[in-house]
């Protein structure tokens, strides 16, 4: 019998490290998924080094990323070379999505980049990451559903816990890339605007091309890079 990894795995997209959009992105986070250099993190008036390290510590573990299907572990008989030869599949079946702009955002309690205008190629590119590779996903577990439910989910939420694993998929989906987790409300607005600045010249067009399979090698460890696979349908 398969044994089943104890890692876990994610489907995201990352900008390739030679964009503007990457540059900024593992700069502030202050950490390239793939492990490669970045740049100085901007300093920002009125927020000091510790503060915003604290408020970048939960994406940093991600890494900088747009969710296609969230973390989870790989299903009994299931293993990492049928997982990634399952998306390399599926990506040469998918086209690139183009973005024509992107912006920096409040979502709810945190800052992320977001698409000016997600076209709905962007939800079917993702839909079809949640739904196709499902069968790689182990369910989850009863202390996974009682975390998420900690949130608040509605009604349709709750169902698509249960279905999916995660409850933002589907239609819930909300395509972005995490700058920060939670900020208090006295401290959002001004890191809002600076970081709307700072990330200017890196918020022009983006091309979704690429699944990026993402490892989390042991509890609590950071996620990395570890594979691409170019969309290439036609």
């Amino acid at each position: 019998m398969t044994q089943r990894s104890p890692n876990r795995f994610a489907v995201y997209w990352t900008p390739r490290p030679e964009s503007p959009l990457a540059t900024f992105g593992n700069a502030w986070l202050g950490r390239c998924p793939s492990g490669g250099a970045v740049a100085h993190r901007p300093e920002l008036d009125g927020y000091g080094a510790d503060e915003i390290s604290a408020l970048v510590a939960d994406p940093l573990r991600y890494g900088f990323h747009g969710t296609l299907k969230p973390p989870f572990r790989l299903a009994d008989g299931k293993d990492e070379a049928r997982l990634l030869a399952g998306v390399e599949a599926l990506a040469s079946r998918l086209r690139p999505v183009n973005l024509a702009g992107l912006a920096v955002r409040e979502i709810g309690r945190f800052i992320a980049i977001v698409p000016d205008t997600a076209p709905g190629a962007l939800s079917d590119l993702a839909a079809a990451c949640v739904s196709e590779l499902d069968t790689f996903r182990a369910p989850a577990t009863e202390e996974e559903l009682t975390r998420r439910r900690r949130a608040g989910l509605s009604t349709r939420q709750e169902e698509l816990l249960v279905r999916w694993g995660y409850p933002y998929v589907m239609d819930e989906f909300r395509f972005h890339l995490t700058l920060t987790g939670k900020v208090p409300d006295d401290r959002r607005a001004g890191l809002l605007r600076q970081l709307q600045v700072n990330a200017a010249d890196a918020l022009g067009p983006a091309r979704i091309e690429d699944l990026c399979v993402f490892v989390e090698p042991a509890p609590g460890a950071a996620f990395q890079l570890a594979w691409r696979f170019p969309l290439s349908g036609a």
